[in-house]
């Protein structure tokens, strides 16, 4: 077997009958048997009908693996193996190379050398060595005389039985690519091995010092690939891969003359976060890679618009006068800044054209921003075109941006249109479009509006277009900013504002006529009003403005006046206003003027003038007036009554409502040269009382007579139930008016009898009317019961009786005091009052709130002890507090607490009274005061062990003693004598007579015990022991201060 390849292949085959097994072992050209080896020597048996085979495959066969192998055939029905031998011999061709290997290719840049090395392995030294350009089959043999490579052959290495033959490609150059082949010669074939050769070129292209530049917004990444077959592309900048997107393109790879150029395009290029490291790689089918980096800069420059870096690539000047702002964006700051006319520079001279550079990013920041704002000076249609800024960087690569300027003006006649609207209805607005090319609509804006409505449009001529619109129906609600807008290409509009201020002054009186005729006394209100307002308004009577001293203002705000005057004899002539309007954004004054009104003054009066009427509530009352009659039977003049504002109907009063709440009859008469009128009512009420006039009136002409007053004798105040602090003084009020002075009394609404301390006073010698004042207060000095007044006002035998009100009188519960609290030492009491706070509206029904409750009075307590016969408050003491204060929940009382204590052994008792103080209301009827517990003072008293004595001589052993104590508490206490908490030990005592508990004295609060006892053992050599007296009351047991009991043995003397 030859094998050219690097595996050595050998085969075996045997055929069997059915029954009969077989097996194959492989022997080495050493006799040692053949094994398997992982993934170096593989033995398979494989079998098809009764052909049985075994095949051993050498892997990465080498020559001194060549030699003679057995194959042993056993078959189970022979004695001995059947043996077959085969020469195994390595005839092989292998290449290496020294350049980038993957695979069977190698892939080499442009202008690179490349040395392949084909060595030959094989018994038998070749007879020839060839190389090709393509396969083994077709491929055409390379001489050595070519200048593109050359060619050089070792000797046969009979150590090693190898030879040698090397191939340098020397140029590097894109035809050298493809397939070569190296094919050796010898009697047992033609081993060959063969490498394919890709020459390429793989670069950025239109870098800078190793940047590409991204300098108008975009950035473009070019890489140019040089070779036969170029593989597949990608993008990639750190751990990102481009693809394709709304701004991200990629494009490119055909090939043409051997060379295909690949682009990456950004659009939206932003200093900083698109600047970086972008590598493009080409990746060929076998996984071979080959890359290419260059650093990308971003820079950028745009013409910006007010506060805005949003980049424009057109302006407008609107205003005549040229001024722009460029922004610079990039890492490296730049050393300055050029404008641009066209491709001239300006020249920036300081007057005409100014200049102003700043940096507008902090020092720390990665992207500097820079801005160059400049005023370029007036500038008119011959001036349009382009104008661009340039930064200046240190290597040269500067951005630019540039915008095309138009100029273009809108113009109106007048900027401020005023409209005194009192005697024009309509205006024409007119505005001028002038620019290089015509605008392309026309359209109009009303104030308050977003949309555009579309106006008609003049022909384009010289430059210039018009459109005009016309304000009809003009009102103040027509006033505001209009706009004339021109649309023009690219979306672009201008436009002009124009503010119209339609101001009218309208004058009325208050009689309802411009043309009053006005009796002499009366008195006349004319109002002027300019809707949307006004600086100023001025009066005139004539030509001459009116004297402030001949009215009196009523109301003056900017958009209204009212004046009133009463009318003289002189008053008669033409009264008008004036208004007088501008604005900041319309300095110009302009004045406006109202209608006239025309005054006539009618120097007369009512003949009889209706008077005063007092009568008791229910009776009849009437008011008469007479008027001279100045036309005769040529005018019938209207007559009303008036009871304050409100007119009277048939004589009948009506309220707010529409309800009738007077019955009453006008009835006129005509005599010659007068008219009377009477007014007739026919049970007078509380709701009829006022100030009644009568009015007679031809056209414009009215007469009015002088007010006279229904007086209805009654109550007009009174008494309130009121809610008084007990023992303080509580005031009741009543209040009555009629044409005299009344006699005021108070009564016990239980049995009508009459209280004497009763105060009155009246306005009788004050009064400016006919009506009279009285006002009676009932004083009711230490108030201590609850009871019901009523007053009654008496007039010559007349008399009238007010509902009841009630004095409810506030107090702490006597019934609830409790005069003393016992507690013990260490402990702290607690002692309280009880109080009324709940207020009243009548003797039997509670005041309540807006949300139905009971409503309280406010109040405050102030707790005081007795400090040596001295009432001080608590503040004093620190072992004294202010407790809660709640709402009893099984009464409506409140409750108020006090808190005392620990209580000390060396004290006996506390003596406590609280002031409560009621703060007035006058909403809820309260009349404020203090009321004190000092009539009922509470204590608080000491539980507590008061003497506790043992005896006073040594005790000895049969001794009888008496141990004696004493204690204070609410009743009669046990007393016990006790040891750590037991009582006294069998050991040493036996009790005598057991502890006594009786009366100590006067004191009925005071306990004495007496414990009589024998010494049993002397208990001296125990130390002796602690005894303590304990008093045990049913509420808390006290205790002694331990005392030391000793008994000792009696010595006896020989």
């Amino acid at each position: 077997v030859v094998s050219t390849q690097s595996t050595g292949v050998m085969v075996c085959n045997a055929w069997k009958p059915v029954t009969t097994s077989v097996t194959f072992t492989w022997k080495k050209p050493n006799g040692d048997v053949l094994e398997k080896k992982d993934n170096a020597i593989t033995i398979t048996e494989t079998s098809k009908d009764r052909m049985f085979t075994s095949t051993v495959k050498i892997v990465d066969m080498k020559t001194d693996q060549n030699g003679d192998y057995k194959c042993e055939v056993k078959f189970d029905t022979e004695q001995a193996p059947r043996i077959f031998t085969t020469k195994l011999q390595l005839l092989s061709a292998k290449i290496e190379h020294d350049g980038p290997d993957k695979g069977d290719t190698t892939y080499i840049d442009v202008g690179a050398q490349l040395r392949i090395t084909c060595t030959y392995s094989g018994e038998e030294n070749p007879s020839k060595i060839e190389w090709l350009k393509g396969t083994a089959l077709k491929g055409s043999v390379l001489t050595a005389n070519d200048i593109t490579y050359q060619i050089t052959t070792d000797e046969f290495n009979n150590d090693k039985k190898t030879r040698k033959s090397v191939l340098l490609l020397k140029k590097g150059i894109i035809s050298e690519s493809g397939v070569y082949t190296c094919k050796w010669t010898v009697s047992a074939g033609a081993p060959a091995a063969t490498l394919n050769v890709r020459v390429m070129g793989w670069e950025v292209t239109g870098a800078i010092g190793g940047k590409t530049y991204g300098l108008d917004g975009t950035l473009v990444v070019a890489c140019k690939y040089t070779g036969i077959q170029p593989g597949t592309v990608t993008w990639q900048k750190g751990e990102t891969t481009y693809k394709k997107g709304d701004k991200i393109s990629i494009t490119g790879g055909e090939l043409s003359n051997n060379a295909a150029t690949y682009k990456l395009t950004i659009s939206d290029a932003v200093p900083g976060s698109t600047e970086g490291k972008y590598t493009c790689v080409m990746t060929y089918d076998d996984g071979y890679k080959k890359s290419a980096n260059t650093e990308a800069v971003v820079r950028t420059a745009a013409v910006v618009e007010g506060a805005s870096d949003t980049a424009v690539s057109s302006l407008m000047v609107t205003d005549g006068t040229l001024a722009m702002k460029c922004i610079y964006k990039g890492k490296d700051q730049p050393k300055g800044v050029s404008w641009f006319y066209g491709s001239t520079e300006i020249k920036i001279d300081g007057t005409s054209t100014t200049i102003s550079n700043k940096v507008t990013s902090r020092g720390s920041e990665a992207v500097k921003v820079m801005e160059s704002s400049v005023g370029l000076g007036a500038k008119t249609l011959a001036d349009e075109g382009k104008y661009s800024c340039r930064f200046h960087l240190d290597d040269g690569q500067d951005p630019t941006a540039e915008a095309d300027v138009k100029v273009v003006s809108v113009t109106t006649a007048k900027e401020c249109v005023f409209i005194d609207y009192g005697s024009t209805s309509k205006e024409t607005m007119t505005c001028t479009y002038t620019g290089s090319s015509a605008a392309l609509s026309f359209a109009k804006k009303f104030p308050n509006k977003a949309d555009l409505v579309a106006g008609e449009l003049s022909k384009f001529e010289n430059n210039k277009q018009t459109g005009s619109f016309e304000l009809i129906d003009i009102t103040s609600e027509k006033g505001g900013t209009y706009e004339c807008v021109f649309g023009l290409a690219d979306n672009k509009k201008v436009s002009k504002e124009i503010k119209v201020a339609p101001r009218k002054a309208e004058i009325n009186t208050s009689v309802g006529t411009l043309s009053p005729r006005l009796l002499a006394r009366s008195s006349i209100t004319i109002t002027c009003t300019v809707a949307s307002g006004a600086k100023s308004i001025t009066w005139f009577k004539g030509a001459a403005e009116l004297s402030k001293s001949k009215y009196e203002v009523v109301e003056e705000t900017s958009e209204k006046s009212s004046i009133s005057f009463d009318i003289a004899s002189d008053s008669g002539g033409d009264y008008t206003c004036k208004g007088l309007y501008f604005s900041d954004d319309c300095p110009t004054q302009h004045t406006f003027t109202s209608s006239v009104v025309k005054l006539e003054v009618i120097t007369d009066a009512a003949v009889t003038q209706p008077k005063d009427v007092f009568v008791n509530e229910g009776d009849k009352a009437a008011f008469s007036c007479v008027f001279k009659d100045p036309y005769g039977e040529s005018k019938t003049p209207v007559i009303q009554w008036r009871v304050g504002s409100k007119l009277l109907l048939n004589g009948d009063l009506y309220n707010d409502a529409g309800v009738k709440v007077m019955d009453g009859e006008v009835t006129n008469k005509h005599n010659p040269g007068t008219y009377t009128t009477i007014l007739s009512i026919a049970q007078a009420t509380m709701q009829s009382v006022g100030e009644y006039m009568c009015t007679i009136k031809w056209d414009a002409l009215f007469i009015h007579s002088n007010p006279a007053h229904l007086v209805v004798r009654r109550i007009t105040t009174a008494p309130s139930t009121v809610n008084v602090p007990n023992n303080l003084e509580a005031r009741l009020t009543c209040v009555a008016v009629a044409d005299t002075k009344a006699t005021i009394t108070f009564h016990l609404a239980s049995d009508d009898s009459s209280v004497s301390t009763v105060e009155s006073s009246d306005d009788s010698t004050t009064t400016k009317t006919s009506m009279v004042t009285t006002t009676g207060v009932l004083k009711i000095p230490t108030a201590t019961t609850e009871t019901s007044y009523y007053c009654k006002a008496t007039w010559s035998g007349h008399s009238i009786k007010s509902a009841s009100a009630y004095v409810n009188v506030l107090n702490y519960d006597e019934a609830k005091v409790v005069s003393e609290v016992w507690e013990a030492v260490g402990n702290t009491a607690k002692q309280s009052y009880y109080y009324e706070d709940k207020l009243m509206a009548s003797k039997t029904a509670a005041m309540k709130g807006s949300d139905g409750r009971d409503v309280h009075a406010v109040t405050s307590v102030v707790w005081q002890y007795d400090k040596s016969g001295t009432w001080t408050d608590i503040s004093d003491n620190s072992k004294i507090t202010a407790g809660s204060s709640y709402r009893d929940s099984a009464s409506p009382l409140r409750v108020t607490e006090v808190n005392v204590g620990p209580l000390t052994s060396d004290q006996t008792e506390v003596k406590l009274a609280a002031k409560i103080t009621y703060t007035a209301d006058t909403n809820h009827n309260v009349q404020g005061g203090t009321i004190d517990t000092k009539n009922h003072v509470i204590k608080v008293r000491v539980i507590r062990v008061t003497s506790f004595q043992l005896p006073t001589n040594p005790a000895y052993k049969g001794d009888t003693i008496t141990l004696s104590c004493s204690a204070t508490g609410p009743s009669k206490p046990t007393f016990k004598f006790t040891v750590g908490g037991l009582t006294l030990s069998g050991d040493f005592f036996t009790e005598v007579v057991a502890p006594t508990s009786v009366v100590d004295g006067s004191d009925a609060n005071l306990f004495k015990s007496e414990y009589k006892i024998s010494v049993k053992a002397p208990n001296v050599l125990n130390g002796g022991q602690s005894v303590v007296c304990e008093a045990e009351f049913p509420s808390r047991t006290v205790k002694s201060e331990s005392k030391e009991l000793k008994t000792y043995y009696k010595m006896r003397h020989h």
